[in-house]
């Protein structure tokens, strides 16, 4: 029994690179930026706060998604992990090698992996 709640934030090479420029801790920002938008931000302090607002402004999309539980309609993390601690839903992972997942039809489509 368990779930996944996360978000996926797109942004240009541009302003990724204008945040490894500016030495922004990218994957910290992130972290922060989730919180922000979790609707946790008063545990942040005004320094992380800035740098959640820097990479969420430098994203030109956010998603929400989770597994095992529908995200709230509030969109609050806070309220999605209580309807999954008092409703589990089952979820369940296999683990194949990488040669299972990739097939001859995988690296047909795509050129890259050739």
């Amino acid at each position: 029994m368990g779930a996944k709640y996360g978000e996926l934030s797109e942004m240009t090479r541009v302003e990724y690179e204008n945040l490894v420029t500016t030495n922004t801790r990218i994957e910290e920002s992130a972290k922060f930026s989730a919180v922000i938008t979790s609707g946790s931000s008063s545990s942040l302090t005004e320094t992380e706060r800035r740098e959640g607002e820097a990479f969420k402004k430098a994203t030109k999309s956010q998603k929400i998604f989770s597994f095992g539980a529908k995200p709230p309609t509030d969109g609050s993390a806070v309220t999605w992990a209580n309807s999954v601690f008092e409703n589990p839903m089952p979820l369940a992972y296999t683990l194949k090698t990488i040669d299972e997942v990739l097939t001859d039809k995988h690296i047909d489509e795509n050129a890259d992996l050739r």
